[in-house]
């Protein structure tokens, strides 16, 4: 009935809107985070891969690639711990490749998700990001960054709604040349369906 043309109307709204050429400046990518967290004693191994072409501003650098490795573990009921190392690649005059700032993370769920139950879960995430990576070579920051995210699920009208709203405390959010490359502190949210 009713709500099924909603959301034949929103899927319709949502194609359109991703057909309709267009021509925008953006930052890196903020995926949005889940609320559920890696189960007690499992381990989760999480790849992820992003490959730019960066903006004319920072030019003569032109390219690169994001190689994000993730491991992480269910330490408890409701939380998890995790280390994220990723392998930059930026091409100049020739590629220039390493490892950059390394992350150390935990989340934990404050509201479980329960798919039965049309509540919102509800979870909170903080990462230390170190400054691992060769600043001079543009594959670090050269500082310590500290971020914290509220997230927040619910699935309505048969999909899966995430909201996240965070802070960089201090330090900054830049991933190679990409993101905010000054020391300050930054207020982001992101919002998935």
């Amino acid at each position: 009935g009713r709500w099924e043309h909603v959301r034949s109307l929103t899927i319709a709204l949502s194609l359109i809107l991703l057909l309709l050429p267009t021509s925008m400046h953006s930052q890196q990518p903020f995926n949005t985070n889940d609320a559920r967290t890696i189960e007690k004693g499992q381990w989760q191994f999480q790849f992820l891969n992003s490959f730019d072409w960066l903006n004319e501003s920072v030019a003569p650098k032109s390219k690169q690639n994001w190689a994000n490795f993730s491991l992480g573990y269910g330490l408890c009921q409701r939380m998890e711990v995790g280390i994220v190392v990723p392998h930059l690649a930026i091409r100049e005059n020739a590629w220039n490749a390493g490892v950059g700032d390394t992350e150390l993370a935990a989340k934990v769920q404050l509201i479980p998700v329960v798919p039965e139950q049309r509540r919102f879960a509800v979870s909170f995430a903080t990462k230390v990001e170190l400054p691992t990576g060769n600043s001079e070579k543009s594959l670090g920051s050269g500082y310590v960054d500290w971020d914290n995210t509220l997230i927040v699920e619910s699935t309505f009208l048969g999909w899966t709604h995430r909201l996240n709203a965070g802070v960089t405390l201090f330090g900054n959010t830049s991933t190679g040349i990409e993101g905010i490359l000054v020391k300050t502190t930054i207020a982001n949210y992101g919002y998935s369906i």
